[in-house]
């Protein structure tokens, strides 16, 4: 029966299992040269039908280590028998012991072990092999030195097996391991991108419905009202083209973003969302919650930032203000926003690094957050530790 118990180890390569290979194929060598020697000095053991039997033997029980994964139990059987009727096998039948030991089941490892102590101890006497020179009667004190020689060198090879299997064991959970780490992450970069390209789609979507309403109620005035005087006709024009065009800018800005039709438990659309005019209310509210904030505005001309700039500011100013309480409770943060029209909005936000533990567990996914917002307006956002220690997040965003 396959066994699918051990698959190769991550890691673990071909080098193993040819040092493994050539130390059997080296004994066989090695046994093979005896039998030579012995043959060249003129002594007539053992006799050559019995050296070609050895010899074949070993070969025939190398050759079937290739099936040590299919039928390790088997096998551990066949190489043992082989390994006290074949002097060149005996390094394969270890092998194979070594590798049913790594699959760690004691029941298997002594059931296995015993039979390899008898076997060894039994069949050893016959010497088939004809290499011993023969010996006395065996006597109860030869039995017992051969039978504890087994046992000490059956149980040094169950530890063997067993310290291999336990490290293939420990280096696959450790390989699982990581891959699970890097499917979570993965998965948690794709949700927090979804979700932000989503929220950024909604808020397109409030202002979006505003600005055209706007347009369709202005067009409806132009269309039933035939006696409005020339100036106030100018107007209503110039509010549906400046509509229009802001329409077009924010929708330029959003193509290609991914949107899910999401609405509040209540049927009803989310309210719209706040713009650059709620960003002292929120450093406000953030004094008031007790984090230590300095601030450094210097923003030109703030009436005639664009809505979609000013709402994805505040985005980033809640977002910066967040992830410092989260990661850097108690913490002084600086924050400076410097902007003008043709220059675009620079933001940057500086904390120390929290040593201890944060008391509010994160995500991990604000900081992509703040990467999408600056690519959907064509920006850009880096952060890191600068030259000071501190942990530093630049934003801009073109104006």
């Amino acid at each position: 029966m396959p066994d699918a118990t051990h698959p190769r180890a991550p890691g673990q390569g071909a080098w193993p299992v040819v040092w493994r290979y050539g130390l059997a194929i080296l004994w066989w060598v090695l046994i093979a040269g005896l039998y030579a020697f012995v043959s060249f000095a003129g002594d007539p053991r053992p006799p050559q039908p019995i050296v070609v039997i050895d010899l074949v033997l070993g070969a025939a029980a190398i050759w079937g280590m290739r099936f040590r994964h299919r039928w390790p139990r088997g096998l551990a059987v066949v190489t043992t028998l082989l390994g006290v009727l074949s002097t060149s096998s005996f390094f394969a039948a270890l092998w194979a012991f070594a590798h049913l030991a790594t699959r760690r089941r004691w029941q298997e490892i002594v059931g296995y072990g015993a039979f390899v102590v008898i076997s060894g101890t039994v069949l050893s006497q016959v010497n088939i092999s004809g290499l011993a020179a023969q010996s006395a009667p065996l006597t109860l004190r030869d039995l017992l030195v051969g039978t504890a020689g087994s046992v000490v060198v059956v149980a040094l090879v169950a530890a063997i097996g067993s310290y291999v299997g336990a490290r293939r064991d420990l280096l696959r959970a450790l390989h699982d391991r990581a891959e699970e780490a890097e499917r979570r992450q993965e998965t948690r970069v794709l949700q927090g991108q979804a979700e932000e390209r989503n929220r950024i789609a909604r808020e397109m979507h409030d202002v979006l419905a505003h600005r055209i309403s706007l347009v369709s109620m202005h067009a409806g005035v132009l269309a039933y009202r035939d006696d409005l005087p020339p100036e106030q006709v100018r107007e209503i024009a110039g509010v549906i083209q400046d509509n229009a065009r802001q329409s077009m800018t924010e929708l330029r800005a959003i193509l290609g973003s991914l949107r899910q039709d999401e609405e509040q438990g209540d049927g009803q659309p989310e309210a719209p969302q706040p713009g650059f005019n709620q960003v002292g209310a929120l450093i406000s509210d953030a004094h008031r919650a007790g984090q230590r904030l300095e601030v450094s505005q210097e923003i030109q001309h703030p009436e005639l930032m664009p809505t979609l700039v000013g709402r994805h500011i505040y985005r980033v100013v809640q977002e910066l203000v967040t992830n410092a309480r989260k990661h850097a409770p108690g913490a002084k943060v600086w924050l400076e926003l410097i902007g003008a029209p043709g220059e675009g909005v620079h933001i940057t936000s500086r904390n120390p690094l929290q040593l201890g533990d944060a008391e509010l567990p994160g995500a991990g996914v604000g900081l992509i957050g703040l990467r999408e917002r600056a690519s959907v307006l064509g920006g850009t956002m880096h952060s890191g530790v600068n030259e000071e220690g501190q942990f530093e997040v630049k934003v801009w965003f073109p104006w």
